[in-house]
């Protein structure tokens, strides 16, 4: 008995000294952090966080393997994004203070700090997560009853809009024009359209425009007839998610806070009130996810699911190519493992069929030029440029070859590591032509240099992405303006109480440190690839909500030509509250058995 006393407090002394160590690694994990280019708030938060996870409460039936596996994924993912603080060491005046052998020991311990304190920050909270979506204690409290579900949509709709309409017509009108509308409006103009800023959303926006000036005669009013409606979609879409969750039993206050976030959030407020295809595309999304949350949890109207879901699919894939690929992933998963729901199988595949019908063949029909092929090698240039931007010495052949579409001289002042349009520029404006005609030997040139350069082509992948996979980064939210243009529009500030009061707002939310979690693209993309990755292991059903989503994560970081751009990850952001309500409310028939 006494053996057992003694092991006992042996084991209560090891865990107590664990613990401690762990507390020390993440404090030295923040420190060496404390200069960091993104959000240090996203760090100090995840370490809170995991400090405040009782050892207990985070023991699961979790394998082990695969807590330290996500925790080291999560270490790496940090370490690479902060790359920079690892490799370089410089003293106060930015001159190198040290020999080379000092340099070196010191970046290697701190590295070693920040993948060890980053895996000790991540391991507590990653056993937590996937406790909870074990065994829960909070459930869902079960259906409510549809005619409820009917009210909450109503209600929610009837508070939303005001708050939405307000924002346009007496703090935004007639809404926000950027140069890609602009360029849309001279296509209407002139009849030559391209499918750059998506066709179909020129084509929707063209028609809203005529019915705006057809009735009011003016083309600020014409603007704001498209807003309006735009306003009303979106509104629409996020009372059709808030009813949904709450028609799933999902706990009163986290449908309260859904509805808090899509009711007072500035980027929500402000992109409903912007003419950007991401704005449709991102509600399409929501609208897909939504409908297949109610078809997976066997609740609502079969023919409002279905319709919702036509609606979500044909916005989602017309307003971006991507959306195609994202539906056509998403139906494949379906085919696997929602065998037996036929007619959701039958109508996603008719539905992706006919959008690639669209934007393939109808398109090359009407004559609508596509979007060059340079969009979609910006990610090659910019590794490519890096290589040559660094100095590194090229072969003649190279050179040479090299030389027809760059201008070599050039590209180290012309090289942006996280924006790719100066270079694409540059390529627009050599020959395209030869590129076009020998794409074989370039394609050779760009293995070659990554062979012979990884460490450059790796860093270039980074700066060009990080902003959709690591903390956050101060970045354009929203454009709150119309750019001069030729068409007599503009915008008209009404200096209201009500525009004082908004203005407040938005200035508090963007300047309040407690607010940047709430935009930090690279926490939404963590959680999100978290839970995921949890309800597959766990054969959780609802995990393929996340489909779309991850989808166009993955596009983001194999072409994005911005570092972080916010409208770009939108739709990650607009999903996120439907799929943790999906994680942490999980139905009691959650397992998922293929052609369930």
């Amino acid at each position: 008995m006494n053996k057992l006393i003694r092991l006992s407090s042996h084991s209560e002394s090891w865990c107590r000294a664990t613990e401690l160590l762990r507390i020390i690694l993440i404090l030295l994990w923040l420190a060496v952090l404390k200069d960091t280019d993104s959000f240090y708030f996203c760090y100090l938060l995840i370490g809170f966080v995991s400090c405040a996870i009782r050892p207990s409460s985070s023991n699961s039936s979790a394998p082990k393997c695969g807590l330290v596996v996500a925790s080291c994924t999560f270490a790496v993912s940090v370490w690479c994004a902060n790359y920079p603080l690892f490799t370089t060491i410089t003293d106060a005046t930015g001159a190198r203070a040290l020999t080379t052998i000092v340099i070196s020991i010191i970046s290697i311990k701190n590295s070693v700090i920040c993948l060890a304190g980053s895996a000790a920050a991540a391991y507590p909270i990653i056993a937590w997560c996937w406790h909870h979506c074990q065994s829960i204690s909070i459930r869902s409290t079960g259906l409510s009853r549809k005619s409820e579900t009917r009210n909450v949509f109503c209600i929610t709709l009837c508070l939303l809009l005001p708050i939405y309409l307000v924002n346009l017509y007496f703090v935004e009108y007639p809404g926000t024009l950027t140069p890609d509308p602009l360029a849309q409006i001279q296509e209407m103009i002139s009849g030559q359209y391209t499918n750059f800023n998506s066709f179909y959303h020129t084509l929707l926006f063209q028609g809203f425009l005529r019915l705006g000036y057809t009735l009011w005669g003016n083309s600020n009013d014409a603007v704001a007839t498209f807003c309006t409606f735009q306003v009303v979609l979106v509104c629409a879409s996020f009372a059709y998610c808030i009813s949904s969750l709450d028609r799933a039993g999902i706990p009163k206050g986290f449908v309260f806070g859904v509805f808090l976030f899509f009711a007072v959030t500035p980027y929500h407020l402000e992109l409903s009130v912007t003419v950007w295809k991401d704005t449709i595309f991102s509600i399409g999304c929501l609208l897909v996810c939504t409908s297949l949350f109610r078809v997976l949890r066997g609740f609502g109207d079969n023919v409002l699911n279905y319709c919702a879901f036509t609606l979500g699919c044909i916005l989602f894939c017309l307003a971006r190519n991507i959306g195609v690929y994202a539906c056509m992933i998403t139906f494949i998963f379906a085919l696997l493992f929602l065998r037996k729901n036929r007619v959701l199988l039958i109508l996603m595949g008719s539905i992706v069929f006919l959008c690639w019908f669209l934007n393939g063949p109808v398109l090359s029909a009407l004559g609508v030029s596509e979007s060059d092929y340079v969009e979609f090698i910006s990610l090659p240039l910019q590794q490519i440029c890096r290589v040559i931007s660094d100095g590194r010495p090229l072969r003649l052949e190279e050179a040479d070859l090299l030389s027809r579409i760059l201008d070599l001289e050039h590209v180290p002042q012309v090289y942006e590591s996280d924006f790719a349009d100066p270079i694409k520029n540059m390529f627009r404006s050599m020959d395209m032509t030869w590129f076009e005609d020998n794409v074989v030997d370039y394609l050779r040139i760009w293995i070659r240099l990554g062979i012979r350069y990884p460490l450059e082509y790796a860093a270039a992948w980074i700066d060009q992405t990080k902003g959709y996979w690591n903390g956050g980064y101060d970045q354009l939210l929203y454009s709150r303006i119309i750019m001069p243009n030729d068409y007599g529009l503009s915008k008209i500030m009404i200096d209201s109480p009500v525009y004082i009061l908004f203005s407040i707002w938005y200035k508090m939310y963007s300047s309040l440190i407690i607010f940047l979690p709430s935009h930090s693209i690279g926490l939404f993309t963590w959680s999100t690839v978290l839970f995921t990755v949890i309800q597959v292991m766990k054969k959780h059903k609802e995990w393929i909500l996340s489909v779309p989503t991850i989808t166009i994560l993955l596009g983001l970081i194999t072409g994005a030509p911005v570092c972080h751009e916010f409208r770009y990850a939108y739709p990650i952001v607009t999903c996120f509250p439907l799929i943790l309500a999906a994680f942490l409310y999980p139905p009691d028939d959650a397992t998922l058995r293929p052609g369930r």
